[in-house]
């Protein structure tokens, strides 16, 4: 009785903890807060990131579970196209050079109605192949995850005005979930072939234009 009573205790004080990052994250302005240890090993650009201490897990880990309701919304009801989430989500994976993101959403891509071409035209984010607002956050995205100083004030401009406050909280969280798990994926992988005496994987990784 007293196990139960624990489990439903801690249960309750977990769900509790989840609503209180979520409420705490939707009172601040979007926005895709990086840890100092996303670029302490790295430099600019596309690269493979991964995590490097129990902090860099867990600074990620909070900031998903603050975006937990959003990204419920973004699956059940749809609060951005499907599309256009995987194209976040893709973006987000070659800016980490997560193989395993890019080779799932790839497919979940194709199932949201993305062809192969459009999902090669994410690696240069050519203006005249998007839509001027998806283009405006596609871009917001990658130059927030590859450059230590962030987006350009043209990027967040642009961003800013092609979506109002509640629709750039559905796509930075939408970022901030793929962020999470490239991350992941790359350090279990990373774990894997030093375990299993492989080679490193090369550190620049693109599977969209295959």
């Amino acid at each position: 009785m007293r196990g139960k009573r624990a489990a439903l205790a801690a249960g309750g004080l977990a769900g509790a903890a989840g609503l209180a990052c979520a409420a705490a994250g939707a009172r601040r302005e979007p926005s895709i807060d990086l840890h100092e240890q996303d670029w302490s090993l790295y430099e600019e650009g596309l690269q493979r990131r991964s995590y490097r201490s129990v902090g860099h897990f867990l600074h990620h880990l909070k900031k998903l579970l603050e975006a937990q309701a959003l990204i419920a919304e973004i699956y059940i009801r749809k609060a951005i196209s499907p599309a256009f989430r995987e194209r976040i989500m893709l973006v987000t994976a070659l800016a980490n050079m997560c193989a395993w993101c890019q080779f799932a959403h790839r497919g979940f891509g194709r199932l949201a109605g993305l062809s192969e071409e459009d999902i090669r035209d994410l690696v240069t984010l050519d203006p005249a192949r998007f839509d001027q607002r998806e283009h405006a956050a596609l871009c917001w995205v990658r130059e927030t995850l590859t450059s230590r100083e962030g987006a350009s004030e043209e990027s967040a401009r642009r961003f800013e005005e092609a979506f109002d406050e509640e629709a750039r909280r559905y796509i930075v969280a939408a970022a901030v979930s793929m962020h999470f798990f490239n991350l992941a994926g790359n350090t279990m992988d990373r774990w894997l072939r030093i375990i299993t005496g492989r080679p490193p994987e090369q550190e620049s990784y693109c599977s969209l234009v295959r």
